[in-house]
C-alpha cells in the first residue's frame, strides 16, 4: 500500500511454514512499473494475526 492507501502490488498468495521467511519486493507497481520514492506498508496476515511494516523507497 503506498501512503494513500492504494494497492501497490501483491507480493504471493502462499503458505509458509514456521520460521523465519525472507519476501523481496523488486520495487514495481502492478503493472510493472518502478514505483517513486516513497513511504510503503507491507502487510503480512497468517489466518490470524496482521502485521505491518514501513518500507521506505528512495531513487
Amino acid at each position: 500500500l503506498d501512503v494513500a492507501g492504494r494497492h501497490v502490488a501483491r507480493l504471493g498468495e502462499r503458505l509458509l511454514g514456521v520460521g523465519d521467511h525472507e519476501i523481496v519486493w523488486n520495487g514495481r507497481d502492478r503493472d510493472g512499473t518502478t514505483v517513486p520514492s516513497g513511504v510503503y506498508w507491507l502487510k503480512t496476515e497468517d489466518g490470524r494475526v496482521s502485521t505491518g511494516l514501513r518500507v521506505v523507497v528512495v531513487r
